[in-house]
């Protein structure tokens, strides 16, 4: 039989809440190629000189989703200039996409000594100590902590205006505990100077705080804003779509998915999400199976779902459908992608006990 907590279960990497993270719960941002996107948001400002063509080439090049060849343009430049800081705020939101957080601090931190007055150097300086939290002993927590918030603090100060980092400040406030600063009141108060700069960016964060405070009409409604206002951007709906998901009200869950394939046709997490809101709901069966057998026909994307869950998501549709031998297929490949899935393991030991 089909585990009664499959719902709460792994899928891979796809037992994920809306989350506010940005990096995580935001579906569209995920991938080195999104995050990089993300990062030539700030801090560029080509120097007139030699190094001009240098960097607009590097720029490109990482809007292309080449960092490694942005990486051979930008490192030849600081042979010639070691104090250019756009180049060394260039390599360091390089190395932070990569996960490189120590790389990232050094040559971002290089960036915001150089050009003090430069607000999109101190956030993501900010962004790499709150990335590097995660990887440190509890010990080294409480002085990342502090580095983070006043990095962000100082970019909002030199800019006001600088949504992102306060974005970031937000996020920071919500995941923190309260001995290191983490309050859910200062989180809604950058919600809300940013809805005074982007109301769409304000009331999403708004939203995934509801959501973490439980408040999920709240959340609705702030969904619905930021959709209203930007109805083409998948994103909102995902996060609308996942958030009824949760709240077992499938149909609407549904909707939302197939809503996202109609305005994009590669949304790819909706193809895997409408056959995972499938097993949850126990029908559209049918669609469910189509879209996961889909989704093993795309490239699964950083941070999406691997092959193994959409195989384990597939056997359970099978099963629901009464075709156990289908199911059993499906469960063997799952475990087979990835033999320490141990939730494929219990699907298909329960096969062998009817």
């Amino acid at each position: 039989m089909i585990d009664g907590k499959a719902k709460g279960s792994m899928d891979g990497q796809d037992n994920r809440r809306v989350k506010i993270d940005r990096r995580e719960g935001r579906l569209m941002m995920s991938g080195l190629i999104c995050i990089v996107c993300l990062l030539l948001a700030f801090g560029f400002a080509a120097p007139a000189g030699s190094a001009e063509k240098s960097l607009e080439q590097a720029k490109q090049l990482l809007e292309e989703g080449d960092p490694a060849g942005a990486r051979a343009v930008l490192e030849p430049v600081l042979e010639g200039d070691s104090e250019n800081h756009v180049a060394l705020s260039y390599l360091g939101k390089i190395a932070l996409a990569e996960g490189d957080f120590d790389g990232a601090i050094d040559l971002l931190k290089r960036a915001a000594e150089l050009d003090e007055t430069d607000s999109g150097y101190r956030t993501w300086l900010g962004r790499a100590y709150i990335l590097k939290l995660q990887t440190v002993t509890f010990f080294e927590k409480g002085v990342l902590a502090g580095r983070a918030q006043e990095q962000l603090q100082k970019a909002i100060t030199l800019d006001p205006t600088n949504v992102q980092a306060r974005i970031f400040l937000a996020q920071y406030y919500v995941s923190a505990p309260s001995i290191a600063g983490g309050s859910t009141k200062k989180a809604r108060e950058q919600a809300e100077e940013i809805i005074k700069h982007d109301p769409v960016e304000g009331n999403a964060l708004l939203a995934g705080i509801h959501v973490r405070d439980e408040e999920y009409d709240l959340a609705i409604d702030k969904y619905e804003q930021c959709i209203e206002s930007q109805p083409d951007n998948v994103t909102y709906r995902y996060q609308l779509a996942m958030l009824y998901q949760k709240l077992e009200h499938f149909d609407l869950s549904l909707a939302g998915f197939e809503k996202m394939l109609e305005i994009d046709p590669e949304a790819t997490s909706a193809l895997y999400q409408i056959g995972r809101t499938a097993v949850f709901s126990k029908t559209n069966l049918d669609r469910g199976i189509e879209c996961l057998q889909s989704y093993l026909k795309k490239d699964v994307k950083p941070g999406h779902p691997g092959y193994d869950a959409a195989h384990w998501r597939l056997g359970m549709l099978f099963e629901h459908k009464g075709d156990l031998t289908r199911a059993r297929e499906e469960y063997e490949t799952a475990l087979r992608l990835n033999p320490d899935g141990e939730e494929y393991r219990k699907s298909l030991a329960s096969l062998d006990q009817e």
